[in-house]
């Protein structure tokens, strides 16, 4: 009898053993991403609670309150504290908003602060129509071109066919394959297009050496890359065709 019980205390002894090794081995296991996870995941046993952001669009009243004020540049400082406040507007808002100021240069310092708290950017270039001078114009599509980084907010961007019956005919207005490529680019800043609508927008060029240096810049904003093909036959000489797939190669 005293056997037995000695044999069993050595037995569960030994089993805890076992579990505690188990144990200890789990734990370095977990404490070594190295081993058994990818370095960029960060293990952990706490529980995360992550919200997603979820754009404030400002209502109609907010718009139409910058109609009832008489200066620009409380207009301006109207639109400071809506973005300091996390606010974001639509293209169309931005439009309506940009009508309502006094002064050219006053509207482009508007639609400039508005473009990056804008949730439909790829519908920005509606705005365009609000500046009185084409140097206005080509300024703001400046400013957009030369901003690398997305918008704060992307909630509305693949295109539509009515966007693009509406972009085309608004490519097709502008005289110089220049202007056109500006426009075409920041139409491009901020949305995403199927690679027939990329060739419909490059079928508005003049040129054929306008045209590639489109075609290169659309490649990115192309959601089916594996049909660019079908932008590649816009262009008109081999050449440029051999250049826009060895490029994209």
């Amino acid at each position: 009898m005293k056997r037995r019980t000695i044999i069993g205390m050595a037995v569960a002894t030994l089993l805890l053993c076992t579990t505690n090794g188990n144990a200890q081995s789990r734990v370095v296991r977990r404490a070594n991403p190295d081993r058994d996870y990818d370095r960029r995941v960060i293990v952990t046993d706490r529980h995360m609670d992550i919200k997603p952001v979820i754009p404030k669009i400002i209502g109609n009243d907010a718009v139409r309150s910058f109609k009832n004020e008489p200066f620009d540049k409380n207009r301006l400082r109207m639109a400071e504290m809506i973005f300091r406040t996390d606010g974001v507007v639509t293209a169309r808002q931005a439009m309506l908003i940009a009508e309502t100021f006094s002064f050219d240069s006053n509207r482009l310092d508007f639609l400039k602060m508005a473009y990056t708290n804008c949730v439909d950017s790829h519908n920005y270039y509606i705005t365009l129509n609000t500046l009185d001078f084409n140097s206005s114009r080509e300024k703001l599509m400046d400013f957009i071109n030369a901003i690398d980084t997305d918008t704060r907010y992307r909630v509305i961007n693949r295109v539509t066919s009515d966007d693009l019956k509406e972009i085309v005919t608004l490519l097709k207005k502008e005289t110089f394959d220049s202007m056109r490529y500006k426009l075409a680019v920041m139409i491009l800043n901020g949305g995403e297009f199927t690679a027939k609508q990329i060739a419909a927008m490059a079928r508005t060029f003049s040129f054929d050496n306008n045209r590639l240096e489109f075609l290169l810049k659309a490649y990115r904003n192309c959601i089916d890359r594996y049909n660019y093909t079908v932008a590649v036959n816009t262009l008109d000489f081999s050449s440029n065709r051999n250049k826009l797939m060895d490029m994209i190669r």
